[in-house]
């Protein structure tokens, strides 16, 4: 798991950076977030999962608003972010990350992913 989980509610104005999900679930390097919630003015940067998700990985419906993510890396799928479910980023930036399938910046899984 990486190193900021957070479960409910709203997260504002965080900054996680260079951060690793190595063991136990391996996912989420920057944060790992369960259930539904909002992020607001985050900058998540520079952070490494070996499974998904390297800078964000999400369940439950979750929103990023004005966030900045970048520089992340995940050994399999979402280099930026990995929404398990429906996501949405509004007003971010995500670029520079990378993954080994599918692209590099986000992905997910058995749900949507909406971004403007």
């Amino acid at each position: 798991m990486g190193t900021l989980p957070l479960y409910y509610g709203e997260d504002a104005q965080t900054i996680v950076i260079s951060n690793r999900a190595t063991s136990g679930t391996s996912e989420g390097g920057g944060v790992f977030c369960t259930d539904d919630g909002s992020y607001l003015n985050c900058l998540i940067i520079g952070n490494y999962a070996e499974r998904d998700g390297g800078g964000v990985y999400c369940d439950g419906t979750n929103v990023y608003l004005n966030c900045t993510i970048s520089d992340n890396t995940a050994d399999r799928d979402g280099g930026g972010v990995f929404f398990n479910d429906m996501g949405s980023l509004t007003n971010c930036i995500v670029w520079g990350n990378d993954s080994e399938y599918g692209d590099g910046n986000w992905d997910g899984f058995g749900g949507q992913m909406h971004y403007s």
